[in-house]
């Protein structure tokens, strides 16, 4: 819980560095005289192995422990790679099995905040402490916040039959199977056993499948449901991740084959995409440096491609291909799409209805790259995007390209002029006469 900084950046790289010392000099507290974690942590060791349920009772009301876990909660962890933290870590994970021996005698408030800190263990513990990895997965889908009545329920309401009975044939036994799998064997103790984005490690695995050429099977549909089942029901699990991780790695289910048109898939993924999108739109941020990922710019050129030669103009494929295309994203993304791959533009035939983002996020602020506008000109005048066959990106054309035909500058006249002279009059009434819709 010691809110001091790793001092791995001051020492000599040649030196081993074990962060016994934080960025000011001072010693973790955990090492400190007054320390009491050496000796709770054995003292909950031993209540476990005993089976000590009264005992454990006692510890976790304790106003001083409540507050202590509470804290843990809250707090983003930034000593787990050291050596001393060990300690600290090995308090926590026998914790987390106490409180599994107390089952549902456990207030809720409680069973909430430990259940967060086993998600945390998961993707915090080293690489060399693999079983305590395993029995955590375990404690995780077998508490009672992973309740199948819950679980089934939420299900149900999408009207899910097959996701369901398969959730009812024990989705949290099959979700612990699933990821022990991805656990690090024999791993070094500075290294963590599992990535804070562990929840979504079966869609990078099927995502290589994939990409390798490897036929895709009913298996790997059983894994992609229960990911998707575990992200829309326990949002929790991928709570710390930031947006735009959490998209990207969502969005590889559209890159696996042809897995994302199975209709159960289709419900859950459109689900929770469309949950993530309506929060957290404004935080996207496709400059980021993201694990696994040499660049944004990569992933979106491999969605324009499999969208154009087999998604059929899918139209939860079409609203995510938007995203990175509104008007607050980098207009590289914008350029890629309405040039190398605008033979995607024709398939884009998802309504206006249907957009998870609001319109609003592509017309403004008006655009001002002015080969933009005339890739847009261009694509008017073609008839490669037309209102009837896909109305949002013929609206983003429309609207950029008439607002800067309205503006004063040489350029913009001199296009001006020439929209006057074009044969296809509706195309120049609507560029010369538009006005921009009331949002």
């Amino acid at each position: 819980m010691s809110d001091y900084n790793a001092a791995t950046d001051r020492e000599p790289s040649c030196l081993p560095n074990l962060d016994v010392l934080t960025e000011n000099g001072e010693l973790q507290p955990i090492v400190s005289v007054n320390s009491c974690i050496p000796f709770l942590a054995t003292i909950f060791n031993t209540l476990y192995n005993n089976s000590r349920v009264a005992e454990i009772r006692l510890i976790l009301k304790h106003p001083s422990f409540l507050k202590y876990i509470e804290d843990l909660e809250k707090t983003e962890w930034t000593l787990e790679r050291s050596w001393f933290s060990r300690t600290e870590l090995y308090l926590l994970t026998t914790v987390v099995r106490a409180v599994s021996l107390l089952g549902d005698t456990i207030n809720n408030r409680t069973a909430q905040i430990v259940w967060k800190i086993t998600i945390k263990l998961i993707s915090t513990l080293p690489a060399d402490a693999t079983d305590h990895v395993r029995k955590l997965f375990q404690i995780a889908f077998s508490n009672e916040k992973v309740n199948l009545e819950v679980i089934t329920n939420e299900l149900a309401k999408l009207d899910l039959t097959s996701t369901v009975d398969q959730v009812k044939t024990g989705l949290r036994s099959d979700a612990t199977s699933l990821y022990e799998r991805y656990i690090t064997a024999n791993g070094d103790w500075n290294q963590a056993a599992m990535p804070k984005d562990w929840l979504f490690l079966p869609l990078v695995h099927i995502y290589t499948k994939s990409k390798n050429d490897i036929k895709l099977q009913s298996e790997d549909k059983n894994s992609v449901l229960t990911v998707l089942s575990l992200a829309l029901v326990l949002p929790d699990l991928m709570e710390k991740l930031s947006p735009t991780l959490r998209f990207s790695r969502l969005i590889l289910v559209f890159l696996c084959d042809t897995i994302y048109l199975d209709s159960d898939v289709a419900m859950l993924l459109l689900n929770v995409l469309s949950n993530l999108l309506r929060r957290y739109h404004a935080r996207l941020n496709f400059r980021t440096e993201l694990p696994g990922l040499s660049s944004f710019t990569d992933m979106f050129t491999a969605l324009c491609e499999h969208f154009y030669s087999n998604s059929y103009g899918d139209d939860d494929f079409a609203m995510i291909l938007l995203v990175p295309v509104a008007q607050r994203h980098d207009p590289h993304y914008r350029k890629l799409l309405w040039s190398e791959h605008a033979a995607a533009l024709r398939y884009l035939k998802l309504s206006p209805e249907k957009l998870v983002l609001p319109l609003k996020e592509y017309l403004y602020p008006e655009e001002e790259d002015t080969s933009l506008i005339e890739s847009y000109i261009t694509a008017l005048v073609r008839g490669v995007v037309k209102k009837t066959w896909c109305p949002i990106p013929f609206t983003i054309a429309i609207h950029h390209s008439a607002m800067y035909l309205k503006r004063m500058n040489g350029l913009a006249v001199r296009m001006r002029t020439q929209v006057e002279k074009l044969r296809n009059r509706d195309i120049a009434d609507a560029l010369l006469h538009y006005v921009p819709p009331q949002l």
